[in-house]
C-alpha cells in the first residue's frame, strides 16, 4: 500500500513538472500588460526612464522593470502568472 501511494505521488509531481515546464516559458519577463500600462502613463506625464536596466549589487545582479537613473529609483512591477 505504501508503495502505491508513493508511485501515485511521483506521477502527480511528474505531471505538474511537465505542465510547469510547458507553462513557464509563456510567462513574459518584460512588456507585460501592467508594465506597459505603467510605462505608457509615465511617458505621457513626461517621465523618462530605462527599461530592464541591469544593476550590479553586492548580492548579485538585478534587472528592475523601470529605472529612473538620475533619481536612482528602481521600480519592480509584480503581477500574477
Amino acid at each position: 500500500m505504501g508503495q502505491q501511494v508513493a508511485s501515485e505521488r511521483n506521477t502527480r509531481s511528474g505531471a505538474v513538472g511537465t505542465a510547469r515546464r510547458r507553462n513557464m516559458p509563456a510567462n513574459r519577463r518584460r512588456d507585460t500588460g501592467p508594465e506597459l500600462a505603467l510605462r505608457s502613463a509615465l511617458h505621457r506625464d513626461g517621465y523618462r526612464y530605462r527599461c530592464d536596466f541591469p544593476i550590479d549589487l553586492p548580492e548579485g545582479r538585478v534587472r528592475p522593470d523601470i529605472v529612473f537613473t538620475r533619481k536612482r529609483v528602481a521600480v519592480f512591477v509584480d503581477g500574477c502568472f
